[in-house]
C-alpha cells in the first residue's frame, strides 16, 4: 500500500479483507501483501502488489492485480499515483487491474483509469459492490468436455458463465464496423472479460487469416481472442497464435452444424441473410485490416533521436502508448506518436519528462522499428560508456 494518512488508511484497508474474500469466492487464487504478491515484469524490475490473483477456466486464464491508495491531504489523487500503478500492470503483462481509493481520483486521473480499462474503487463503490451476493454471477456448471463443434462450444461458455451473442458486430476504434461469429462477455462484478471468437473453417491456417483476425479484434478493443479451426496451422501461425495470446480450439472436421437453441435470438434471420452479410463485409474489412497493418502514413522519422530526448522516456513507456521521443528544444520534448490525439498519453509524458510535449503525427509500424533500433542502440551505448575507466587511478 502507498503511504497514506491513518484515517483514510484505516478505513480503506478495512474494507480490504472483504474485497478479498469476494475474489476467493469468484474462484480466485491470491497472493496478498508486498512480500507474497511481487511479479517479474518483462524490463527485470520486480514489482509488488497489494493483492495478485488468478482465476482459470477452460477458456481463458486471468490474472488480477490490486493496489490500495490514499492521500495523506484527504483530496483527489492525481494522475501520478494511478499511472505508476498501470505502469507496474504494463511491466508485468497484467490486463485485469483494480485500484481501490480514499477518497478517489481528480477528474483528469480518472479518465486516464478509464482509458486504461482500471477498474476504481472509491469507498462507495466497495461498499455497493461488498453489500451484493457473490452467488448471483458464479456459473451454474463446468465446462464440458470434447468441443467437437460450435455448438458444444457455445454451451460450454454457457456453463461456464458466459453471455454469448452469435455474429455480433462491434464498431472499432478506426470506425470499422466488424462482425465476430461469436462474443463472449462475462461480467463478475469486478471485471468484464470478453472474448472473440472467429470460426477460421477447414484446411491449414496460415499467418494471414491469424493477423487479420487479431488487427480487427484490436481495432475493437477486445483483448481476449480465440479462434475455432478444423485443420492444421503453420509453424508461423502457431508462433504468431503463441505471441498474440490467440486461443486455439480444434473442432472435429466431420461437424455437424447443430442448430443451438438457447442461443436463438443471437443467431442471423437466415443462412442466406448470413451469407450475405459476410460477403459485403469480406472486401471492406479486409481492406481496413491492410490500413490497420501497413499503416497510411509517410515516413516522419528521418534524423536518430536524441539521445537526451530517449533518456527522458523509458522503453517501456514508449512502447506502451506506441510514441519515440525525437528531440529537445528548450522546455519542449518533440515526441513521435501513433497518435497525436491521445490526451492520457500526453499527460502522462508530460508528468514522466517535465517538458512540454509537441506531438508529430507518426505510423504505429515506424514508431516501433526505431524504437527497436534507437532504445537498444542507446542502452548498449551507455552500457560502454560505463565501462571506461576514469580518474587516474
Amino acid at each position: 500500500m502507498s503511504e497514506m494518512g491513518e484515517s483514510q488508511q484505516s478505513h480503506i484497508e478495512a474494507m480490504l479483507p472483504e474485497f478479498t474474500q469476494r475474489l476467493r469466492a469468484l474462484g480466485y487464487d491470491l497472493r496478498e501483501g508486498r512480500e507474497e504478491a511481487t511479479l517479474v515484469g518483462r524490463s527485470g524490475a520486480t514489482h509488488s502488489f497489494d493483492v495478485v490473483a488468478t482465476r482459470e477456466d477452460a477458456f481463458m486464464s486471468y490474472t488480477l492485480a490490486c493496489d490500495v491508495a490514499s492521500s495523506e491531504q484527504g483530496e483527489p489523487l492525481g494522475l501520478g499515483a494511478i499511472f505508476a500503478f498501470d505502469d507496474k500492470c504494463y511491466d508485468c503483462g497484467i490486463r485485469d487491474k483494480v485500484f481501490l481509493v480514499s477518497p478517489g481520483l481528480d477528474a483528469v486521473a480518472e479518465r486516464f483509469a478509464q482509458n486504461q480499462r482500471i477498474r476504481v474503487f472509491d469507498e462507495s463503490r466497495l461498499r455497493e459492490l461488498l453489500a451484493q451476493s457473490a452467488e448471483t454471477v458464479l456459473p451454474e456448471g463446468k465446462s464440458l468436455a470434447g468441443w467437437d463443434s460450435k455448438t458444444r462450444v457455445l454451451q460450454s461458455l454457457a456453463a461456464l458463465g458466459y453471455r454469448t451473442r452469435r455474429q455480433a458486430q462491434i464498431t472499432g476504434r478506426s470506425g470499422a464496423e466488424y462482425t465476430f461469429d461469436i462474443v463472449a462477455t462475462f461480467d463478475d462484478g469486478i471485471i468484464t472479460h470478453t472474448i472473440a471468437l472467429d470460426d477460421l473453417g477447414e484446411g491449414t491456417i496460415d499467418v494471414d487469416k491469424l493477423s487479420v483476425f487479431d488487427a480487427k479484434a484490436y481495432d475493437a478493443g477486445i483483448l481476449d481472442k480465440a479462434v475455432l479451426v478444423r485443420g492444421d496451422l503453420t509453424t508461423d501461425a502457431q508462433r504468431f497464435a503463441t505471441l498474440q495470446r490467440i486461443k486455439v480450439i480444434r473442432l472435429s472436421s466431420e461437424e455437424t452444424q447443430v442448430k443451438d437453441e438457447s442461443a436463438t435470438e443471437h443467431e442471423p434471420a437466415s443462412k442466406e441473410a448470413d451469407m450475405s452479410s459476410s460477403a459485403s463485409t469480406t472486401p471492406r474489412l479486409q481492406t481496413v485490416v491492410e490500413q490497420i497493418l501497413q499503416g497510411k502514413l509517410e515516413k516522419v522519422i528521418k534524423a536518430r533521436p536524441e539521445a537526451a530526448a530517449l533518456q527522458l522516456v523509458p522503453e517501456s513507456m514508449a512502447r506502451r502508448f506506441k510514441v519515440v521521443p525525437l528531440s529537445l528544444s528548450n522546455d519542449a520534448l518533440r515526441v513521435a506518436m501513433a497518435n497525436p490525439s491521445d490526451i492520457f498519453a500526453l499527460e502522462a509524458l508530460g508528468l514522466q519528462s517535465r517538458k512540454r510535449i509537441v506531438p508529430v503525427a507518426a505510423s504505429e509500424r515506424e514508431i516501433l522499428d526505431t524504437i527497436d533500433r534507437y532504445y537498444r542502440g542507446f542502452q548498449q551505448m551507455e552500457e560502454h560508456i560505463s565501462r571506461i575507466p576514469t580518474g587516474e587511478g
